[in-house]
């Protein structure tokens, strides 16, 4: 026998009419593969320590105490859920990250999960497959309504790149809100005009108010919908 022949009588799995082993569709490999990459992400290096966020709290920023209540409070506590316990991604802004033409806002990982953990917990699996799908139907990214100081509501979609930065989490404005949110919020001024040192801070929170419409999730209402609280210092 010839080396690399198959033995006597020894089958070969039928390829399918699509061209696919058989067995496996279009939407089985997609399904293989949002779990692998799930794996990849939620993965850390077992030599590096993860990067901990927290010890920083909204109340830690924001005085829950004032008198009238500060407009993000008054906005989170009118919808109905869960406030944000502890600050989930913390990066200074660089020049970089202050340019318009840079079109998103990015949370590096480079290429590792620890600085990214706290991000990835506050991720359902199906939630995840959302963030990695780039293009399947034509639907990018996890829909995630962004508020910031002011209680303004932005909407956001959350994605992945490798390409990015070493690896980043990308939040893209739908519309115009990416612009909106930096203007309203005087982070070119600030960071481009002014040299003033800016820190992010992001605290996801989740609230049962049905703000938007998802496509990998089977149950919509299981986990509600996942929000963030986006706070520059």
């Amino acid at each position: 026998m010839s080396q690399g022949s198959s033995p006597p009588g020894a089958s070969k799995p039928a390829p399918s009419l699509h061209g696919f082993p058989a067995g496996q569709t279009p939407e089985s490999i997609f399904a293989k593969h949002l779990e692998d990459y799930r794996k990849k992400l939620r993965t850390r290096r077992p030599d590096l320590g993860f990067e901990d966020f927290s010890f920083l709290r909204l109340k830690d920023v924001i005085d829950y105490e004032a008198k009238p209540l500060p407009p993000l409070l008054s906005a989170m506590r009118a919808l109905p859920g869960s406030s944000p316990i502890y600050c989930s991604y913390f990066m200074p802004v660089t020049k970089k990250q202050a340019n318009l033409k840079l079109g998103a806002i990015y949370f590096p990982d480079c290429g590792d999960a620890c600085r990214t953990r706290h991000l990835v917990e506050e991720l359902t699996d199906d939630e995840l497959d959302e963030v990695i799908d780039d293009g399947y139907d034509g639907d990018d990214g996890l829909p995630v309504p962004v508020f910031d100081e002011e209680g303004r509501r932005y909407d956001f979609k959350l994605g992945y790149s490798e390409d990015a930065l070493g690896g980043s989490y990308v939040l893209v404005g739908v519309g115009g809100d990416y612009q909106r949110f930096m203007e309203n919020n005087n982070v070119l001024r600030d960071k481009l005009e002014l040299g003033k040192n800016l820190c992010l801070m992001v605290f996801a929170f989740r609230t049962v108010a049905p703000l938007v419409k998802y496509k990998h999730k089977k149950d919509h209402s299981a986990s509600a919908t996942l929000c963030m609280a986006l706070l520059f210092c």
